[in-house]
Order: structure tokens, then C-alpha cells, then sequence
């Protein structure tokens, strides 16, 4: 598929800008402006990040954690550490999603890192549910390797995206 480039948009008519305009990096970005609405379709980096097996994988652990809270017991209500721990696991897809959206390297990697943060805050929180009686100890061993699987494949992510450039003949 051959990518065209736009021309950027000339006029306002009304409080609607309409046009094309190129963004930075060689993202070519089609933009339509309405006063209460704004599409952007990145036409050949179209939501890259569901490409990626680090964050389906993210994606399937907050999935199985956040059903597993729904039928959380306790004695007491806790539905802050619940929250938390709903933040906590949903913020590792998230955090990958934003780093792979992001223009630059460094910015992709450091979303990266707040996602492996975002584990290591679910795993101890789930630490706690488990220590309180809150999930059983399969539950928790399942949440456990599932976790040390994506810190695995986010860390030969940041690896592979940090590695210096060769030229290969």
C-alpha cells in the first residue's frame, strides 16, 4: 500500500477545520476538527500496540484478576484496596498501549517501565489478598507466573528496542 502525502489544511469554515497534515517521524496522520469532536486515523501505525503479545498477555492477566475480585469475600468492605488493585493490573495494558503511541524511543520505554511498576504493585497487592485469606494460593501462583511472564517479555521488549542499530549487509 503506498502512503500519499497531504496537503495541509488551508481554511476554517464555521468552526470546522478540515485537511491533512503530516506528523513528526513520518506518521502520516489524516485530521478532521470538529468543534466536539476529533478523528485522527494514523494510517501506517494504526493502533500498533495490539500487535504485541506483552499486551494481549496484560490484557488476559487484569481480565482474570478484576474476575476474580468480583467474587472477592470479605469480611470487611476494602473496596479501596480492590480499586487498587483494579488500577494496578488495568494499567499495565494501558501503559503499554500509551508507550507505543508515544514519537519517541525513550518514551516508549519509559511507559514500559511504569508497566512493569504496574505489576510489581498488582503482585504485591495481591500478596496481601492472599496473606488475608482474600484468594486462595492457586489463584495467587496463577496471577504470580502470569505476572513474571510479562515482566519477561517487557523486559526483552525495552531490550530489543534499546539495542543500537547495525548495519546489516
Amino acid at each position: 500500500m503506498e502512503l500519499q502525502q497531504y496537503p495541509a489544511p488551508e481554511k476554517v469554515v464555521a468552526g470546522r477545520q478540515e485537511g491533512y497534515a503530516s506528523a513528526t517521524e513520518g506518521l502520516k496522520v489524516k485530521a478532521e476538527r470538529n468543534d466536539s469532536q476529533l478523528k485522527i486515523d494514523i494510517m501506517n501505525n494504526n493502533l500498533a500496540f495490539k500487535d504485541l503479545k506483552v499486551w494481549h498477555k496484560a490484557v488476559e492477566l487484569a481480565d482474570e484478576v478484576i474476575a476474580a475480585l468480583e467474587t472477592l469475600n470479605t469480611h470487611g468492605h476494602h473496596y479501596r484496596l480492590k480499586e487498587q488493585v483494579e488500577a494496578a493490573v488495568t494499567s499495565i495494558s494501558c501503559n503499554i498501549a500509551e508507550g507505543k503511541g508515544r514519537f519517541s524511543i525513550k518514551e516508549y520505554t519509559h511507559f514500559l517501565y511504569i508497566a512493569r511498576g504496574s505489576i510489581y504493585e498488582t503482585i504485591t497487592l495481591l500478596t496481601i489478598f492472599k496473606k488475608r485469606g482474600w484468594i486462595t494460593d492457586s489463584a495467587y501462583s496463577e496471577f504470580e507466573n502470569k505476572s513474571i511472564e510479562i515482566i519477561s517479555m517487557l523486559k526483552g521488549l525495552i531490550n530489543s528496542i534499546n539495542k543500537p542499530k547495525t548495519d546489516i549487509k
